[in-house]
């Protein structure tokens, strides 16, 4: 073994040291690691493997004897001071690698270069493997070179595009928080609704909003560019921010908000709008998310579409179309509609994020029934239904097969019902009873009221003789003598 090398790390948990040779790419990450690590304690172990090496690569100039000699060999102090002094200033993993690539890409690699004290400082300074006999040190530190150098690559190809990945992220960030800011700086809130028709005509490309406190009751609305008014739904944080008593009377006076009062309004202000933005149904050059194939107003109509927008084409070709609850589509005349047809073909291709909002305002207006003719969607949908009255109830027969099977019935025994049967019983034994309970009316046995036959039947005899005497007056004669 080489006098000039130091004592190896030995393992800390007293495992049993593994062979390098049999672990090479192991080692290899692990070298690679210990270069990378941003750690303080990794900054000042790479370090001072640097000076190690440093101070073996000069020790001979040292000797009083060959030192005149070895002080025109020894060339590289300057470059290793200065990537020592880069190490310590920037301790990221992409500068010490780049600095650590730079330092071993020049110089020699034979025995008592830096290159080759410098890789076996570092071999020493991992632990858990065996020290390496002398003869085998040149040869694995080459291997090592090689794959040290080719992870180093791939290391910093890969962190320079996480790091460009990382500003593009930031830059998308600080871009939405300047457009978020922008667009809430094009929000106004008024309590005045005429005043907030008159801006939002005039200043078409600002978010009008009109809130008012009316008989205990506040009124949201937004006022579109044409100055149509509707009427918005407040979300609940909008809600408790009204509700709030010591808000309450500085929202009225919406031109003494503070700035922070005044965002979170316009923030839940917008959402509101967003709310009834969202009940518009759109969809823009609609395509099969596997084949990007264009779905069709067919396709569309299967799939179950209904009550939708389809926005079709691009700038100077584009066509509108209502697919209405029955699933029929019809074309709207963009002609009918010249703000919104000017503003699309004055729009990139295709369409972004930010512009839907716009256009689902300009889609608000659309008078969607006019497109639509009611006769003929309501024929074809009765042919439709007629043909799926005439097709029947599909069968849900299994087809016949060659050999048939015989079900045998089971006779059901009727004692397991034992308890059914009882409380049927009592059920019907108390419905009997409420039955002989009532009395039916009957028939008058006259057999026991004969008295009153007698009486009724004579005095009948009684007014008929009567009626007789005053027919015949001769007869009343003999009548009394009698």
């Amino acid at each position: 073994m080489d006098k000039e090398q130091g004592a190896y790390m030995p393992p800390k948990d007293g495992k049993e040291l593994l062979d390098i040779i049999d672990n090479l790419n192991e080692f290899a990450e692990k070298l690679l690691s210990r270069i990378a690590d941003e750690s303080d304690e990794g900054c000042k172990q790479l370090v001072h493997v640097l000076e190690s090496a440093r101070a073996r690569y000069n020790k001979p100039i040292e000797s009083w004897l060959k030192g005149w000699f070895y002080q025109f060999t020894r060339k590289r102090g300057q470059e290793i001071d200065m990537a020592i002094k880069g190490m310590e200033a920037f301790p990221d993993a992409y500068t010490r690698l780049q600095e650590f690539k730079l330092l071993v890409g020049k110089g020699e690699w034979e025995h008592g270069s830096f290159n080759y004290y410098l890789f076996d400082e570092l071999i020493k300074s991992v632990p858990g493997y065996k020290p390496l006999e002398s003869e085998l040190v040149h040869p694995i530190i080459l291997k090592l070179r090689q794959k040290i150098n080719k992870r180093i690559d791939e290391f910093m190809s890969q962190y320079l595009a996480t790091q460009k990945l990382i500003e593009a992220r930031k830059q998308e960030l600080l871009q939405t928080h300047q457009s978020a800011q922008k667009f809430i700086d094009n929000v106004s809130i008024t309590n005045d609704l005429e005043a907030a028709k008159k801006s939002a005509k005039e200043n078409k490309g600002v978010i009008q909003f009109c809130l008012i406190f009316e008989s205990d009751i506040w009124k949201l609305s937004w006022v579109a560019a044409t100055g149509k008014v509707y009427a918005l739904e407040p979300g609940e944080e909008l809600i408790q921010i009204l509700i709030d008593g010591k808000i309450q009377d500085i929202v009225k006076d919406i031109d003494n908000l503070s700035a922070l009062h005044l965002k979170q309004l316009k923030q839940e202000c917008v959402k509101a709008r967003e709310m009834l933005l969202g009940r518009v149904q759109l969809l823009i050059n609609p395509k099969d998310p596997r084949t990007q194939a264009e779905l069709t107003n067919d396709v569309l109509k299967e799939n179950g579409t209904s009550a939708t927008f389809v926005l079709r084409g691009k700038p100077n070709e584009y066509s509108l179309w209502w697919i209405n609850t029955l699933g029929f589509a019809h074309e709207i005349s963009l002609e009918s509609y010249a703000s919104m047809k000017t503003w699309l073909n004055d729009q990139s291709h295709p369409l972004k994020e930010e512009h839907i909002p716009q256009l689902k305002t300009y889609l608000l207006n659309v008078n969607t029934v006019k497109s639509i003719d009611v006769k003929e969607d309501m024929k074809e949908f009765k042919a439709q239904l007629q043909e799926c009255l005439a097709a029947g109830p599909k069968s849900k027969t299994p087809p016949a097969s060659g050999a048939t099977k015989t079900t045998n019935a089971k006779k059901l025994d009727l004692r397991l019902f034992g308890d059914v049967e009882r409380c049927l019983r009592s059920q019907l034994s108390e419905r009997q009873e409420e039955k002989a309970a009532i009395q039916e009316p009957g028939k008058i046995n006259l057999n026991k009221y004969e008295n009153i036959a007698t009486l009724f039947g004579n005095r009948a005899k009684n007014m008929e003789q009567h009626e007789g005497q005053q027919s015949k007056p001769n007869d009343s004669l003999s009548i009394r003598s009698i």
